[in-house]
This record gives C-alpha cells, sequence and structure tokens, in this order.
C-alpha cells in the first residue's frame, strides 16, 4: 500500500470515527514512521493519541473600509489638493519669516550683550551661534513638518485619484473635451 493510500485510509477511519481532526493535523514523522514500520491504518486509528502540529491561530483580519461614492471622493480630492497646497505655502512662508526673524533676534542679542556689559562691544560668540543654530533648527523643523503634511496630502489625493477614476475636476475637464 503506497503512503497516499495509506493516508486516505487512515482519513477515512478517523472520520468515521468522529476524532475531529485528519491526518494533515497530526506531525508528518508521526504518520511516516508507522507507514513505515509496516502499521495498518485500523491499527493506527485505533491506537489514539496522535501527537498533532501545533495549529497557529489566524491573524486577525482588519476590518475592510466601507466604499464612498464618487461625490465624497471628488469632495477628498479635492480638500486634500487645497489642504496640500496651503501646508506648502504655509512651509514656505514659515521658513523664510522664520529666518528672517531669526536675523532680527540676532540683532536683539547683540544690542541685550551689549547693554549688559556696559558699552564694551563683547560679546560671546559661542551665545550667538547657540542661539542661531536652535532657532535655526527650529525654524527648519517647522517648516519641513508642515510640507511633509502637505505632500502626504497630494498623495493620498492622489491615490484617491487613481482608485476612482473621475473623481478630480481635471478628469471632467478631460470627459468634456472628449465629448
Amino acid at each position: 500500500m503506497s503512503f497516499q493510500d495509506w493516508l486516505s485510509a487512515v482519513d477515512k477511519l478517523l472520520a468515521e470515527g468522529g476524532a475531529g481532526y485528519s491526518t494533515a493535523q497530526i506531525e508528518k514523522a508521526d504518520l511516516r514512521g508507522a507507514h513505515q514500520q509496516g502499521v495498518s491504518p485500523v491499527d493506527y486509528v485505533a491506537q489514539g493519541d496522535h501527537p498533532l502540529v501545533a495549529t497557529k491561530p489566524a491573524p486577525a483580519m482588519p476590518l475592510p473600509l466601507p466604499p464612498i461614492s464618487l461625490d465624497q471622493a471628488k469632495f477628498l480630492v479635492r480638500t486634500l489638493d487645497q489642504a496640500g497646497l496651503a501646508l506648502i505655502i504655509l512651509a514656505v512662508l514659515s521658513l523664510g519669516f522664520g529666518i528672517y526673524g531669526m536675523f532680527g533676534a540676532i540683532g536683539g542679542i547683540i544690542e541685550m550683550v551689549t547693554k549688559s556689559r556696559g558699552s564694551r562691544f563683547d560679546t560671546s560668540n559661542a551665545q550667538v551661534a547657540m542661539y542661531s543654530l536652535t532657532t535655526l533648527v527650529n525654524v527648519v523643523t517647522h517648516a519641513a513638518m508642515a510640507a511633509t503634511l502637505g505632500i502626504i496630502a497630494w498623495a493620498v489625493s492622489g491615490m484617491l485619484r487613481a482608485t476612482y477614476p473621475g473623481s478630480s475636476s481635471r478628469d471632467a475637464s478631460r470627459e468634456g473635451a472628449e465629448n
């Protein structure tokens, strides 16, 4: 009897006996060993206490997103396009005004240090440099965060545009030109 025939016979006997499992759940090494030793399917099923393979629980499937209508997609695309543009403009303005403010603050620091030390101009270069660098890092970080959010908004808008054809005003103008 071939191994496949032997497995089929064991499966049939397990099902008839109401075992609640099949040969697919029994360790393959135990099945092969019993077959090679010449154990009959009836004797194998009768011995019971079969080593079962540990079953892995099925991974939790995330719930699918509910579908949206074409009107909702158009609204989202338009809103995300405008939000992305506004965030990128905000980033550029933030960077420009931040750097302008940084240079103005350096002048204020120099003036403050000069007044505090009398009439001498003896400003600590390390203090001015440290303040300048921390202000620059702060300004660039805020601008980069705003620009990143704007780019993400545009990317999501592009994904929606690709998923829902006809959801952007550009698609509508192309369709009007074709007709």
